[in-house]
């Protein structure tokens, strides 16, 4: 199929960033491994200096994308979820350096009773996955998830090492924000997030929404359901296993779309997540005090990961820079945020006064996507 990228790309990019439109026309017109549909946002201060979007928000082609179209962003999830947690720090609600039993009791057992809120964040708890089966379809119920994580024996002695928890984390970190803010975690993101910086992200999806959502298409097959694990499958599943975030066809399901899942079903827009993250740059007044923005972009973790099998780094909550995951390694050392497994991508870089928000809905390598790759190539080469 031959696609026109010049009818199908739209919105605004300073002249300065000239290349990084060229680049998303590119990654747009590649019928190999580019594009579906896409939205790229960049703030160079309070400047939004690239605002992009373009193709298709299905596998048809026949429902265009928007500004505002919605779309699951995996672990870029976690970021967000980061800074509420930094909002409750500032608030004094929340203490990194304080033990998770203080606002969870439940939690210390099994060798647990020392672990501190930073380890959860930071991917030390040693729970990357869940220790017990679940019966069927016990997956999607936030209680019965985080009981029965309180109640596991964890792979390793909290603060010994780091490995990512791709699923369990969300339910870990948002169990202690609901607990020490009072509120339920939904709450929380409208109260500490989308309120102050008005903006549109959401664990899940309502109706409204999911109507004009983009549906995530896997292209390491040939359709919409890979075939490796459908959400049939999944709910037919008796343990909490990363390998649900595999497969598209689980993103794109009621299920996924209903449940709480604040460490992989955030739904959101490029503009969106560029702006959550523009808050974040120290200009004028801020949204949160620099002493807490230091806070939690210091690095808590780094090397060897115990799950990835890569290096990695974590701060509270953020991905930091390394070879293999992005931010990646051609942004600056004191960028912080977070990538989805196909590549989506939100992070501030303060530093330069950058805010990045890219999303899209075609899955293919879930390690290191040449598209997001090359495109943060471009915005560095252009600052």
């Amino acid at each position: 199929m031959v696609i026109d990228v010049n009818s199908t790309v739209q919105g605004r990019c300073n002249r300065r960033f000239y290349r990084v439109k060229q680049q998303f026309m590119e990654n747009m017109a590649d019928a190999r491994a580019g594009e579906l549909g896409a939205s790229l946002a960049v703030y160079c201060g309070s400047q939004l200096v690239i605002d992009l979007w373009g193709g298709y928000r299905d596998s048809l082609r026949q429902n265009a994308w928007h500004r505002d179209t919605p779309v699951c962003v995996f672990s870029c999830t976690k970021g967000v979820v980061s800074i509420i947690a930094m909002r409750l720090v500032q608030a004094g609600l929340l203490d990194y350096d304080e033990k998770v039993t203080t606002y969870w009791p439940e939690f210390g057992c099994h060798g647990k009773e020392s672990t501190q809120v930073k380890h959860l964040l930071s991917h030390q708890a040693g729970l990357p996955i869940l220790a017990t089966d679940l019966e069927a379809g016990k997956i999607w119920d936030w209680s019965v998830v985080t009981s029965a994580l309180a109640a596991s024996e964890p792979k390793w002695l909290a603060g010994t090492r780091h490995g990512y928890h791709a699923l369990t984390w969300g339910y870990l970190v948002g169990s202690v924000l609901e607990r020490a803010a009072g509120i339920s975690l939904r709450a929380l993101l409208q109260r500490e997030v989308c309120e102050p910086m008005r903006v549109n992200f959401s664990f899940g999806l309502d109706a409204e929404s999911a109507a004009r959502a983009a549906t995530l298409v896997d292209f390491s097959s040939t359709g919409e359901t890979p075939g490796l694990m459908t959400a049939m499958a999944l709910e037919k599943m008796t343990k909490l296993d990363e390998a649900a975030l595999l497969n598209p066809a689980v993103a794109n399901s009621q299920h996924w779309r209903a449940a709480l899942i604040p460490g992989a079903n955030g739904h959101c827009s490029a503009i969106d997540l560029a702006t959550i993250y523009q808050g974040l740059i120290a200009t004028g007044k801020t949204y949160l005090d620099q002493d807490i923005l230091a806070q939690a972009a210091a690095i808590q973790a780094s090397g060897k990961d115990a799950v990835l099998r890569v290096e990695s780094a974590y701060a509270m909550g953020f991905q930091l820079p390394t070879e293999d995951l992005t931010p990646g390694s051609a942004v600056s050392s004191g960028c912080y945020g977070h990538k989805g497994i196909y590549g989506a991508t939100g992070f501030v870089d303060p530093e330069q006064k950058l805010a990045v928000g890219y999303v899209m809905n075609r899955c293919g390598d879930v390690q290191g996507d040449e598209r997001a790759k090359a495109l943060l190539a471009s915005i560095y080469s252009c600052v």
